[in-house]
């Protein structure tokens, strides 16, 4: 992930990094999902 980042700074493709960004946050969301039960 971090070398997707690097590698889209390199290129200045500012919509790749966008959407890395984005990913991001949604696999942490899902994983904060798993980890905390929400439903009691």
């Amino acid at each position: 992930m971090l070398r997707w980042m690097v590698h889209g700074l390199r290129g200045h493709s500012w919509p790749r990094i966008l959407i890395s960004i984005a990913a991001v946050a949604y696999i942490f969301v899902i994983a904060a999902r798993f980890l905390v039960p929400w439903t009691e």
